[in-house]
């Protein structure tokens, strides 16, 4: 079992839980999921196509995604103290 990043805040598998919920979401709303509604097999793909979208959207809003990427890696490091595993190439 891999080992979790630090919670010092104690809030990360909150904010795992929410953006588990909006993935759901997504894909219901394009009719990406299992029999039952939930991401099944579907989830990698569903992240995916939901970044796709997320570019989409800061188009149409003239939101520099990269910038906002960049400061998602930042406050990623801070609420893992710097130990997470996503954003590396690991």
């Amino acid at each position: 079992m891999m080992r979790m990043p630090p919670d010092t805040d104690e809030m990360n598998d909150r904010r795992a839980n929410a953006a588990e919920r909006a993935l759901v979401s997504f894909a219901r709303d394009f009719g990406e999921t299992d029999e039952v509604g939930e991401l099944g097999v579907f989830t990698e793909q569903n992240l995916e196509d939901l970044l796709v979208n997320l570019a989409h959207y800061c188009d149409r809003t003239k939101i520099t995604m990269s910038i906002c990427w960049e400061k998602a890696q930042s406050l990623y490091a801070g609420e893992t103290d710097d130990e997470g595993r996503q954003f590396h190439d690991r």
